[in-house]
């Protein structure tokens, strides 16, 4: 792994290079990316905001949600696939958050990854852009990438997440857990496999 000097470089570099970078999931509170998050497991973004506008009109809130059938709920996130699965995973979400949280999003790690459907990316991306504490959602694009640039060693997210420690600690102070995660995000999708590392950032190795 890189050290803590580069790893901080890297970090500003890509800070740099994607400023203000963000989810491109559309929602405008915690209980909005909650549900989007899980809509786009296996899905895109792009096409969990096609049908997100018409979801949460229905159901603004956990409360509307709770009492939503799978049904009613099946046919308006069917675009998005595994939307069975998804449709028992929102309601048990929602019911959850009314019955032990009074309908509010927990701003706690284990709080919300004892919701249906919440895994720690999912947790990670809900505290970092809704919540305001900075997490380090790892994905495939922030675990290849991460690898890749060297400042974590392991093909486990949960791995790479405890490696990220430093990062976020970092990132809390200088606010940059979008540019991060989404950075490497976009260098994932542009990445071509060669013997150099990625292009604006060799003088950092």
């Amino acid at each position: 792994m890189k050290s803590a000097q580069t790893t901080r470089r890297v970090i500003e570099a890509l800070s740099e290079q994607h400023p203000n970078a963000d989810t491109e999931l559309q929602y405008r509170n915690a209980f909005e990316l909650l549900a989007a998050t899980i809509l786009s497991a296996q899905s895109t973004d792009q096409r969990v905001n096609m049908v997100t506008p018409a979801l949460f009109k229905k159901y603004p809130d956990a409360k509307a949600l709770a009492k939503a059938t799978q049904a009613d709920l099946e046919k308006l996130i069917v675009s998005t696939g595994f939307f069975r699965q998804k449709s028992k995973s929102l309601i048990g979400m929602a019911q959850q958050l009314v019955a032990e949280h009074k309908g509010q999003v927990p701003a706690d790690m284990d709080a919300l990854t004892a919701l249906p459907g919440v895994g720690r990316k999912t947790a990670n991306v809900v505290l970092g852009h809704a919540l305001g504490i900075p997490g380090l959602p790892v994905d495939r694009h922030v675990l290849r990438v991460s690898n890749r640039i060297g400042i974590a060693e392991s093909d486990d997210p949960e791995v790479v997440e405890e490696q990220g420690n430093f990062e976020n600690r970092f990132v809390r102070r200088h606010k940059l857990v979008g540019d991060l995660t989404y950075g490497m995000q976009i260098l994932c999708n542009g990445l071509v496999v060669f013997s150099h590392p990625f292009h604006g950032f060799r003088d950092l190795f």
